[in-house]
């Protein structure tokens, strides 16, 4: 299946964006920041947002993640486990305030 930058959900860029400030995805501290981060600096509105775009990605797995960011030097399932833990850590957060 060929997907386009049509299909992209709101929101997906900017979380693959932070992937240029993480060393290593594979660290389990990063959860934790991640939860941190989202819940400290972002509104329920745009964490709905957030968590639409990582569904998507998750469903979407085969969609080329780093081609959206060209000098990232991740490779794609990097990004995929990288957008599985934003994921849990917003849906952590959103189940917290229900």
């Amino acid at each position: 299946m060929n997907i386009t930058i049509q299909n992209e959900p709101e929101g997906l860029n900017e979380l693959l964006y932070t992937l240029y400030y993480i060393a290593n995805v594979d660290d389990e501290a990063i959860s934790s920041k991640l939860k941190a981060d989202f819940k400290k600096n972002y509104s329920t509105k745009e964490l709905q947002t957030y968590l639409a775009a990582t569904e998507w990605a998750l469903n979407h797995n085969e969609y080329d993640f780093c081609n959206r960011l060209p000098s990232l030097r991740k490779t794609n399932d990097q990004a995929i486990l990288f957008l599985s833990k934003c994921h849990d850590a917003i849906t952590e957060i959103l189940n917290e305030s229900a």
